[in-house]
C-alpha cells in the first residue's frame, strides 16, 4: 500500500505539479483520475475543432490546429526523444524551446511561429480549466518580439514598375490597382469594394475618394492625384 501510494503521488506530481489530500486520496479509491498528457488534449482540441467546421470556425482556419499538433509532436520527439509529455513538464523553458525551434528549426516567420503557438497555449489553458493542472503555465510566458520591417519602394522603383510593359492584360490590371492603392492608400478588401459612386467631385473640381474603411469602419476622404485619375478613367 505504501509504495502504491508513492507511486500515485509521484504520477500526480509529475502530470499536474501539485497534490492535495483529497486528491491523492481519490486517485487511491480511483475517483476522478485524470492523466491526460498534452498530445491527448491536443488531439482532442483538433478533433473539437474539427467537427465545429462551418460552426464557430472557418474550414479555411481548421488546418491550423492538426497542423501545429504534427509540429509540436515533431519537436517532442527531435529535441527529447519522446511521444509525449505530461502537463507537469510544460514551463517556460519548453515553451522557449518550441519557439525556437519554430523559428529556427522550421524557419517560420514571427507571424507563422505566434500562429503555431496558439492551439499550443489553448491546450494548456483546456488542462487548466479541466483542473489537471494548478496553473496556466503560459500565464507568464512572454514571446519574443520581432522588430518590425517595414518594406516600401523607391520613386525610382515605382516609376520603373508604371513604365514596364506586360505581356498579359491581367499582368497590367494588377500592375494598375498596386499603383492606385499605392497613389491612394487604399488597401485591398477597399479597393475591391470601390463603387463609383465612391469618387465625389468637389466644389473646387477635384475629385476625393470617399468611403469607409472596410477594416476600421471609419469615413475616409481621400484626394485622387492624377496618376489615380489616369488609371480610373483607364477601367471606366
Amino acid at each position: 500500500y505504501k509504495s502504491e501510494l508513492g507511486r500515485h503521488y509521484r504520477n500526480m506530481v509529475e502530470n499536474q505539479g501539485y497534490v492535495t489530500a483529497e486528491s491523492l486520496k481519490n486517485t487511491l479509491r480511483g475517483i476522478g483520475i485524470n492523466q491526460n498528457t498534452v498530445i491527448q488534449e491536443f488531439s482532442s482540441l483538433v478533433e473539437e475543432k474539427k467537427k465545429s467546421i462551418g460552426i464557430s470556425i472557418e474550414a479555411s482556419t481548421y488546418p491550423i490546429y492538426p497542423n501545429a499538433l504534427k509540429h509540436f509532436r515533431d519537436f517532442l520527439r527531435e529535441k527529447y526523444n519522446v511521444d509525449n509529455i505530461p502537463f507537469g513538464k510544460v514551463d517556460i523553458a519548453l515553451m522557449d524551446a518550441y519557439a525556437y525551434y519554430l523559428k529556427i528549426d522550421l524557419r517560420m516567420t514571427p507571424r507563422t511561429v505566434k500562429t503555431n503557438m496558439i492551439p499550443f497555449r489553448t491546450t494548456v489553458k483546456r488542462a487548466f480549466n479541466k483542473g489537471m493542472i494548478r496553473q496556466d503555465s503560459f500565464f507568464e510566458y512572454t514571446p519574443e518580439k520581432p522588430i518590425p520591417k517595414r518594406l516600401w519602394l523607391s520613386n525610382e522603383e515605382i516609376e520603373r514598375l508604371m513604365n514596364v510593359k506586360m505581356k498579359h492584360s491581367t499582368w497590367n490590371f494588377t500592375r494598375d490597382m498596386f499603383i492606385f492603392s499605392t497613389f491612394t492608400g487604399i488597401a485591398f478588401i477597399d479597393l475591391e469594394n470601390l463603387k463609383h459612386s465612391n469618387i465625389q467631385k468637389q466644389e473646387d473640381g477635384s475629385l476625393w475618394i470617399v468611403l469607409n474603411r472596410q477594416k476600421t469602419g471609419t469615413a475616409s476622404y481621400i484626394p485622387l492625384l492624377p496618376i489615380a485619375q489616369r488609371i480610373l478613367e483607364r477601367y471606366k
